[in-house]
C-alpha cells in the first residue's frame, strides 16, 4: 500500500506497519505512539484514499483505524539497536555504539570530522542534531534523515533509559522526537560478527589473523582471504560493551587507548593476551589459539 511518496506493508508476524520504500511519514496511531511503532491485532482490509490516508480493520481490537500523513517537523524514532555488525542487540551500555533509525532525524547526511572534536572529546552535536540518552548528551558520530550513529555516554544509569533526538532547524526552531525507552546495563558485551560472515546458519566472529586474513572457513566472504585458526595463532577480535574504563573518563581513555584487560578464559582459547583501543567505541582483544586446534 502507498500513501503518496512511500510504500508500506503489513508485517503480520509482528502486527505492525513497515515502510519499505519512499520517505513519507504517517502520523500517530490510536495507541498514542508513532504509527510505525504501534502494535495492532490482525490487520485486514487495508485501503488508501486520494489524500494518502490509510484505513484498515484492526480486527482483533474491533475497530477501524485511520492513519493520516504526518505534517509534524519532529524527528520520529522507529527503532534503536546496538551496532548491527555487533549482533544488533537490544541492550545498550555506556561507551558502546548505538544505531537509531527513523524519519526526519536530520536534514543533512554527514559524519564527524577532526574539526568537530574538542581535543580528544567527541562531539555531542553535529549540524544541529543531538541525542539524549537517559537525559545525558550522547557523542554523535554520523547523522542522516533515516539513521544516527552515536556512542552511549557515561552517566547513564542502568535500567530503562529514554532516547530522544533533538534538531535545531533554525533560529528559535528546535524540535524533539518522542522518547523511546531502551534497556541500559553496565555491561552488555557484543563481538564484531557482521551478517556477511555467516554460512549454513552459523555466524562467525570477525577474528583477524596477523596477515589480515579472517580466521574462518575458506571462501566465507567472497573477495577476502580466510583460513581456519591454527595452534598458537594470534587473533584480533573487536567488541563493545565490556564495561567502564579505567580511568573513568571514557572519551579521553578512548583517545589514549586505555582500557581494562578483561582477563578470562573461554571458547577454546588459552586466554586474552592483551587488549587495547583501535577504533573509537570498540575494544580490540588479542587472543592466542588453542593448544589443539579443533577443525
Amino acid at each position: 500500500m502507498s500513501n503518496r511518496t512511500a510504500i508500506f506493508r503489513v508485517d503480520r508476524g509482528t502486527n505492525r506497519l513497515r515502510r519499505i520504500a519512499g520517505s513519507a511519514v504517517i502520523g500517530s496511531s490510536p495507541l498514542a505512539v508513532p504509527a510505525l511503532q504501534a502494535v495492532f491485532h490482525s490487520i485486514n482490509n487495508v485501503t488508501v484514499d486520494g489524500r494518502g490516508v490509510i484505513y484498515f480493520a484492526d480486527q482483533g481490537n474491533l475497530r477501524v483505524v485511520e492513519l493520516t500523513p504526518s505534517t509534524s517537523l519532529s524527528p520520529i524514532i522507529s527503532g534503536v539497536i546496538a551496532p548491527g555488525a555487533f549482533g544488533a542487540g537490544s541492550t545498550l551500555t555506556p561507551g558502546g555504539w548505538v544505531e537509531i533509525y527513523g524519519d526526519r532525524l536530520s536534514t543533512v547526511t554527514r559524519t564527524w570530522s577532526a574539526n568537530d572534536f574538542n581535543g580528544p572529546i567527541a562531539p555531542t552535536v553535529l549540524s544541529g542534531v543531538s541525542v539524549r540518552i537517559g537525559g545525558v548528551n550522547a557523542h554523535v558520530q554520523a547523522i542522516s534523515p533515516g539513521q544516527i550513529n552515536a556512542v552511549v555516554p557515561e552517566g547513564v544509569t542502568s535500567g530503562n533509559a529514554a532516547i530522544e533526538v533533538i534538531n535545531v532547524r533554525g533560529p528559535g526552531v528546535t524540535v524533539t522526537s518522542d522518547p523511546l525507552a531502551m534497556v541500559v546495563a553496565e555491561r552488555a558485551a557484543y563481538l564484531l560478527a557482521p551478517p556477511a560472515l555467516s554460512r549454513d546458519n552459523k555466524q562467525y566472529v570477525a577474528a583477524i589473523l596477523p596477515n589480515g586474513a579472517f580466521a574462518a572457513p575458506l571462501g566465507l566472504l567472497p573477495g577476502t582471504n580466510s583460513r581456519r585458526a591454527r595452534t598458537s595463532d594470534r587473533l584480533v577480535v573487536y567488541g563493545v560493551g565490556f564495561g567502564p574504563t579505567n580511568p573513568g573518563d571514557r572519551e579521553r581513555a578512548e583517545s589514549a587507548g586505555e582500557h581494562p584487560d578483561p582477563r578470562g578464559r573461554g571458547g577454546g582459547f588459552r586466554g586474552i593476551r592483551g587488549a587495547g583501543e583501535r577504533i573509537r567505541g570498540a575494544v580490540s582483544v588479542q587472543l592466542c589459539g588453542p593448544d589443539s586446534a579443533g577443525g
